[in-house]
């Protein structure tokens, strides 16, 4: 049983604000999984976020990169 972490639109955890996916390739010569990294406007989603009116550290998780019990 293998587990693949695939990364992160919203709650990035390693100081990098950029969205994270992973695609997954399954063949015969084995497996393998490569990570892809995408900017995406970091300032929109913070702002509605606040436009929200949910709690500002769901803001700076998304500012920093960092999980909620970092920002708090």
């Amino acid at each position: 049983m293998w587990f693949i972490n695939t990364g992160s639109v919203g709650r990035p955890d390693d100081g990098d604000t950029r969205a994270c996916y992973a695609v997954l390739e399954l063949a015969r010569e084995g497996v393998q999984v490569r990570h892809y990294r995408l900017a995406y406007d970091v300032a929109r989603a913070v702002a509605a976020i606040r436009a929200h009116g949910l709690p500002e550290a769901f803001a700076q998780m998304m500012l920093r990169g960092r999980p909620l019990d970092a920002v708090l």
